[in-house]
């Protein structure tokens, strides 16, 4: 059921876009439109301007992977991307060549579906990850701070002149990224 008759109108008048190849009843009164898949949609087509939000799907027909990653690519970032192929290679790449709040390969649950993963879209189609932590982090501002304690100031001292080897020696140990099992030490 979809919530106002505003938008029962507006995803009602997007079925006349392509041919319904399944579903497509409706019910004004209820304002229940069944799930419903389009075939034959065109790129220009009102359903491929907007963001559908109802049980309304277009398939657009491409000749190629490269063709689909591209209308991909030269839109607005979508909040959900879905590849489905028999090779994982296809679907990897799909992954790597777009971008969309979230991805699902060969299978048709929406991430939403999942409590462990983030929520939410990229650019036009919304802005932060939504859920658990990933909320909080969203609304939350991380800021990096260097408080530099005075009392430490003796050890500080080869950052200023006169520069001799022995601070240059401290300096490029001090500066330099140690790596010890699956940690990285700054």
């Amino acid at each position: 059921m979809i919530t106002t008759d505003k938008h029962f109108k507006r995803v009602r008048a997007l079925l006349d876009c392509g041919q319904v190849a399944i579903g497509g009843e409706t019910d004004e009164c209820d304002r229940y439109i069944a799930p419903t898949v389009l075939a034959d949609v065109k790129e220009w087509e009102p359903i491929m301007q907007q963001e559908v939000f109802g049980p309304v799907l277009p398939i657009l027909t491409v000749s190629c992977l490269d063709e689909a990653i591209h209308f991909i690519n030269y839109r607005d970032r979508p909040l959900i991307v879905f590849a489905f192929s028999c090779k994982s290679e296809i679907v990897k790449q799909v992954l790597d060549c777009t971008s969309s709040g979230g991805f699902c390969g060969n299978n048709d649950l929406n991430p939403i579906a999942f409590v462990t993963l983030p929520s939410g879209g990229i650019g036009c189609s919304g802005f932060g990850k939504y859920r658990g932590k990933f909320s909080f982090d969203t609304f939350t501002n991380q800021r990096g701070c260097n408080l530099r304690v005075l009392c430490f100031e003796e050890f500080n001292c080869v950052r200023y002149p006169p520069y001799t080897e022995r601070k240059l020696r401290l300096l490029e140990f001090g500066a330099a990224v140690w790596r010890w099992k699956l940690c990285t030490l700054l």
